[in-house]
């Protein structure tokens, strides 16, 4: 199945692209919500503001990180977790041998707060005063005395390291209260210290759990009905540009490189269209893209990109309502390989239309086109509506890697509707 690539980060959950760990996994990565360190030698101090999360033998010193429970729950609900990755990145290390020395993490047993987590307490109610405030000690935290994982920290080991965390994510989501984990040297006896960037240090440097869930396989969209089909010659009476040069109609198929085909078509300063107009493709309409080039005056079909109605897009609805019309948005392209397709109504010279597609699966014609002379862009739905831009030779690019072209004025007398497929 395609790759769906999501990050959730520490003020509000949003998406953002990495690249898988294996074949047909998501990968979801999410910044904590809470991390700070604890020191043995000053036990009722709090280090919740620090932009470093410190490991030492003196002290000693031990780091806390937490990542949301209900962000995990989000990122793997539907789906079946196959790894989950604690990453921290060290930004400063010494003192830790000719071969190193491990360093453990440990799942956290005992609720703790960034800004009151102290040797003593996990949370400390007053922090300035020197003392425990906290109904129970913890005596340096509360945690799993088996390590859940453990790496090698030497002197020259700077940036991202990365522990396995699986087992602890998959009891969360099992039920097991989630509080995070705590990181220390498996011996702290021994020398040996390293800063990890917290959430309040670099940006990009902050810790990280990388998540990678399996989905399900969707059910494959039924066919589209047969007035989603372009026909072979164009329709009459589509809604016009009314002013010249306003849109483009771009196709780019770069030679022995198919995922990096794109096609961009704008229709803009449109003809007056109404919402109602659009139809209803959360429920029912069909968009389809159709492109006839020219030969000797004669359309001919090129291109036909059907997008369906309703369906899920990256486990989200394709097609969203907007406040002036309709946005469809599948960011893998899966589909005849449109990744947007953009209808807002408005008054004429308001309304427009915009698709896009890229990648593999997206149908382009072999460039370059005949163009002999003119090339004809439709927008249809299957209630019969079209719009249309005609762009009439010569391009301004029509190479064997691109067709580039700005649209010709409205047609004259145009009808208000399309001709029935």
């Amino acid at each position: 199945m395609p790759m769906k690539v999501r990050a959730i980060t520490r003020a509000l959950p949003l998406l953002a692209l990495m690249q898988p760990a294996a074949a047909g996994a998501d990968v979801v990565t999410l910044s904590p919500v809470a991390d700070t360190y604890i020191r043995g030698g000053s036990q009722n101090s709090n280090e919740g503001d620090q932009t470093f999360l410190r490991v030492q033998r003196l002290g000693p010193k031990r780091s806390l990180v937490r990542f949301s429970q209900a962000e995990i729950g989000a990122a793997v609900n539907g789906g079946t977790l196959v790894a989950a990755t604690l990453e921290l990145y060290v930004e400063a290390a010494n003192s830790w041998g000719t071969s190193g020395r491990p360093v453990d993490v440990h799942r956290v047993t005992e609720d703790w707060t960034e800004l009151g987590a102290t040797w003593n307490c996990p949370n400390d109610t007053n922090t300035g005063n020197s003392n425990p405030d906290c109904p129970v000690l913890w005596d340096g935290g509360s945690f799993d005395a088996t390590p859940t994982d453990t790496m090698v920290q030497t002197n020259d080991l700077l940036g991202p390291v990365q522990f396995d965390v699986t087992a602890d994510v998959a009891a969360f989501l099992s039920g097991t209260p989630n509080y995070g984990w705590l990181v220390k040297k498996q011996s702290e006896s021994t020398d040996g210290f390293v800063d990890y960037t917290s959430r309040e240090g670099t940006a990009g440097q902050s810790p990280k759990l990388i998540l990678e869930v399996e989905f399900p396989t969707p059910t494959p969209t039924a066919t589209p009905t047969p007035t989603s089909a372009c026909p072979a010659q164009p329709l009459n009476g589509c809604r016009q540009q009314i002013q010249e040069g306003a849109g483009i109609l771009k196709l780019k198929d770069p030679a022995g490189n198919p995922a990096r085909r794109t096609l961009v078509w704008r229709w803009t300063k449109g003809e007056q269209t109404s919402i109602a107009e659009f139809g209803n493709p959360l429920a029912d309409t069909a968009y389809t893209l159709c492109i006839y080039d020219a030969a000797a005056g004669t359309p001919q079909l090129a291109f036909t990109a059907i997008v369906p109605p309703a369906g899920t897009c990256n486990n989200k609805p394709c097609w969203q309502a907007k406040e002036s019309g309709f946005l469809y948005r599948d960011p893998m392209a899966a589909t005849a390989g449109i990744a947007t397709v953009k209808l807002v109504a408005g008054a004429d010279g308001k309304a427009r239309a915009v698709v896009r597609g890229k990648g593999t699966a997206l149908p382009l014609p072999a460039l370059p086109l005949q163009q002999d002379q003119t090339v004809v862009a439709q927008l249809k739905h299957t209630g019969g509506q079209c719009w249309e831009s005609r762009y009439t030779s010569p391009a301004l690019r029509n190479e064997p890697e691109l067709f580039k072209d700005r649209n010709d004025g409205p047609l004259p007398s145009p009808t208000p509707t399309a001709s029935p497929v």
